[in-house]
């Protein structure tokens, strides 16, 4: 066998591994639909090259063959490396899911009013996006409050965090006096669509929209976690009506510092490879209502420098930020001092609205 036939053979050999690695994973995650189809398109451009240089090269001197045929090996190298690293990035941005406890848990408090709290399953005017809301104990239900909008982290849902508000001493301090509402991200929960920058986006303007418009919302706080801390900021700087205010926890500046964290090489054109580019910064300085900013220096998954740097980018001089020693990135959540800063934040707002009443 002749150095191009192997060259050729390893080419034709390498397209039918991505043809069946692509459609294994469109079997194990239904969602990775976009991967599937820059796989297919990858090793239809090898087909096609291998095609090619079968017909022009026969006659050419051995050593541009073997030129010819190595270069193509190495672009369709780069295309199967694009293909994973995009793939991959995803996957450590996205973790779509349903929480069947917490919401069968969720349905039944809505059903039989229990733990004292009343829950109601929401859905946006489209019937898009769903999720959950917790309204104020102790408030007559035509009384005017003010409205906290969670966006979660990655790995929570919207029935996993209302439960959190209801059933945590720390949470249910923090939105005394206010009802909560949580949608899922698109793919997670009952929400449909893909999670993307884009559709994220489009839910947050959803959110926003539902929980402002409430006739008992006398003003929306915005309130992220994580990766929802990025939605937040577009959220309140995209908002019709001023927030009441923006409450951080573990933001970052920009997805290529979430990516870089867990694989530090999106850098240069390889940034093209990330699918969560979400510019927060660009948004930061549109946002126009208090904010206050909590971030841990033993945070492992939002490097603290990246929450600094995002809190250079507000303009506002409403603009606090709090450093929380020890706190590792699950942590936050259920750390006392975070939740102490939260209660004092929130109270000032809702005597605020009290008085704009």
């Amino acid at each position: 066998m002749t150095m191009r036939e192997r060259l050729s053979n390893s080419l034709i050999c390498a397209a039918f591994a991505l043809i069946a690695g692509c459609v294994t994973v469109l079997i194990a995650s239904p969602g990775a639909r976009g991967t599937l189809i820059a796989s297919l398109i990858t090793a239809l451009v090898a087909f096609i090259t291998v095609l090619v240089l079968n017909i022009f090269l026969p006659k050419n001197p051995r050593m541009i063959r073997i030129f010819a045929f190595a270069f193509a090996g190495v672009v369709f190298a780069f295309a199967v490396f694009s293909v994973i690293i995009y793939n991959l990035g995803n996957m450590s941005v996205y973790h779509p899911h349903v929480d069947k406890e917490e919401t069968e848990k969720l349905t039944a408090i809505a059903e039989k009013h229990t733990l004292g709290v009343e829950v109601e399953e929401i859905s946006t005017s489209n019937g898009t996006y769903s999720g959950w809301r917790l309204k104020a104990s102790g408030i007559a239900s035509n009384v005017k409050r003010p409205v906290v909008l969670y966006f979660c982290g990655n790995g929570e849902s919207a029935s996993k965090a209302i439960l959190r508000f209801s059933e945590n001493e720390l949470w249910n301090s923090v939105v005394r006096g206010c009802d909560v509402i949580c949608f899922d991200y698109p793919g997670y929960g009952k929400s449909t669509g893909v999670p993307r920058e884009k559709s994220m986006k489009a839910m947050a303007v959803e959110a926003y929209k539902y929980a402002s418009g409430l006739p008992t919302t006398s003003t929306t706080i915005i309130m992220g976690y994580s990766i929802g801390t990025g939605i937040a900021v577009y959220t309140a700087s995209e908002a019709e009506t001023v927030p009441g205010g923006l409450m951080l926890i573990a933001p970052y500046n920009s997805g290529y510092d979430l990516y870089n964290n867990e694989l530090n090489i999106f850098h240069g054109p390889v940034k093209l490879l990330a699918s969560f580019k979400m510019p927060v910064y660009r948004y930061a300085g549109k946002v126009k209502c208090p904010t206050l900013i909590i971030a841990s220096e033993a945070d492992e998954v939002v490097p603290i420098q990246s929450s600094k740097k995002l809190f250079g980018e507000f303009s506002s001089s409403k603009t606090d930020f709090m450093t929380v020693e020890g706190e590792r990135h699950n942590d936050l959540p259920s750390s006392g001092k975070v939740a102490s800063r939260l209660i004092a934040f929130v109270g000032v707002i809702r005597e605020e609205a009290k008085r704009d009443a």
